[in-house]
């Protein structure tokens, strides 16, 4: 019987992933080394402008506003037991003087009454005061609302984060750290369709990949349209590499790992990643990401009788970029 001298064929498969949970994947395959590094991040709605209602609030901050409020119960307090333990003309008067209201005429206070009225007013004028300056500064300048900057504030905010897959969440799976596991808890998957309406609602974030020639990889669901009001965060998720796995000894890891060497010191790598980027992705949104931290101008101007509406004038004032001046319910200045 004629024996067969053909050569055996071995068959090799290879697996091109990234070095996130290596150590399972590890007591199995062999690694080549690294192809491509990338870093996962994620783009946050901007910080838009305050509430036309919240500016008068803006003007002095909340410690301020607290102690405003226990001056008043205070020199409440005192002007009640300065009266004889009786509220009449006295009521809320703190607050009715800070209001600049005209005080009910009654007979000559004692002088109790005029010491605990004397430092109110001094209180009062230096609260006043600064009320007025900030309130001037918010209306001359635009204020904006806290900007989402690490990843520590997107978990404070609960803020929503999400993807088309979860593998973006796989590397943070086994992590101790408090903020990362609050991260993973935030995190949502949903189909594109769900992340396109998602990214007109500006209500979540959303994860996109660094790549290592700086190109942006990001879906479809952020176009032009949509990309000037999300803004990136200024530190990174994490990053890893993608690399080639094959089985344990196999002979082919040694000359691939000189291929990838070969690939890297001629520059092959980002050439290739720069040109797939610029035919496949949309550069214009890129760029816009890139360049979503650099400050905007802002638009300064004299008070306008926008600034001074009722609930009667929400359908018609115009501000001077031409947007809409609305406002729900009543303002008294």
């Amino acid at each position: 019987m004629k024996k067969n001298y053909a050569p055996k064929v071995h068959f090799i498969y290879y697996l091109s992933g990234g070095l996130g949970a290596w150590f399972y994947v590890f007591k199995k395959l062999a690694f080549s080394i690294y192809g491509l590094k990338c870093s996962i991040t994620v783009i946050v709605p901007a910080p838009q402008l305050a509430s036309l209602w919240e500016v008068p609030l803006l003007a002095l901050s909340a410690k301020i506003w607290l102690l405003y409020f226990f001056a008043g119960v205070f020199a409440s307090a005192a002007l009640y037991m300065a009266n004889n333990y009786s509220t009449r003309h006295i009521f809320l008067l703190p607050y009715r003087i800070s209001l600049a209201q005209a005080q009910s005429d009654h007979k000559k206070p004692n002088w109790k009454i005029r010491r605990v009225t004397c430092w109110l007013l001094l209180t009062i004028v230096i609260i006043n005061s600064a009320y007025s300056a900030g309130l001037s500064t918010n209306y001359t300048i635009q204020k904006y609302e806290d900007s989402i900057d690490t990843i520590a504030d997107v978990v404070d905010r609960n803020m929503e984060w999400g993807a088309v897959h979860e593998a973006f969440i796989y590397t943070l799976l086994n992590s101790q750290d408090p903020v990362i596991k609050g991260l993973v808890k935030l995190f949502r998957k949903y189909s594109p369709q769900e992340m396109m309406q998602k990214s007109y609602s500006v209500d979540m974030a959303f994860a996109m990949m660094k790549l290592q020639g700086g190109n942006i990889n990001i879906g479809r669901f952020i176009t032009e349209d949509v990309v000037s009001n999300y803004m990136i965060l200024l530190d990174d998720i994490y990053y890893e590499y993608s690399l080639i796995m094959g089985r344990k000894s196999s002979p082919l890891l040694d000359k691939l790992n000189v291929l990838l060497l070969r690939l890297h010191e001629t520059g092959l790598t980002l050439a290739w990643e720069n040109q797939i980027s610029q035919r496949y992705g949309d550069y214009k949104v890129q760029l816009a990401i890139k360049f979503s931290r650099l400050k905007k101008e802002s638009k300064t101007g004299p008070l306008g009788y926008y600034h001074l509406e009722v609930n009667i004038y929400r359908y018609w004032a115009k501000k001077p970029d031409g947007s809409i001046a609305t406002l729900k319910g009543f303002r008294f200045l």
